[in-house]
This record gives structure tokens, C-alpha cells and sequence, in this order.
């Protein structure tokens, strides 16, 4: 019986080890999408000719084009 104790300790010791690898991926996953989202929001800035919304002030709402309506 101790050999399938030990088993099942080493699975669930395996899966929250994937667990966390998983959810580091995730996060990192996250972070690279926002980058992204962040250098799509400075190009259409630039290709309307807004250069003085490209401040970080841009970004304070959670969705910047919505806040300015289409203008982009």
C-alpha cells in the first residue's frame, strides 16, 4: 500500500509542477498580448497623426479607442 501512496504522491507532485509551469506560461502569455495590444494602439496613433496621444495618458482607460471614438 505504500507503494501506491508513494505513486500518487509523486503524480500530484508532478501536476502541481505543471500547474505552475503552466500558469507562469500563462502569465507570460498575457504580458506579451498586452505589449502587442500596446504597440497596435502607438502605430494607429502614428498613422493618424495623433503623436500626442501616444503617452502613457492613452492607456490610462482600459479600452483607448473607445475613448476617442473611432477617430482613429
Amino acid at each position: 500500500m505504500s507503494g501506491d501512496y508513494d505513486k500518487l504522491l509523486g503524480d500530484l507532485q508532478e501536476n502541481v509542477a505543471r500547474n505552475l509551469e503552466l500558469r507562469l506560461a500563462l502569465k507570460h502569455a498575457h504580458q506579451k498580448i498586452d505589449d502587442l495590444e500596446k504597440e497596435v494602439f502607438r502605430y494607429k496613433m502614428l498613422l493618424a497623426g495623433k503623436d500626442e496621444m501616444m503617452n502613457s495618458l492613452g492607456w490610462a482607460c482600459k479600452k483607448p479607442e473607445e475613448r476617442y471614438n473611432g477617430d482613429v
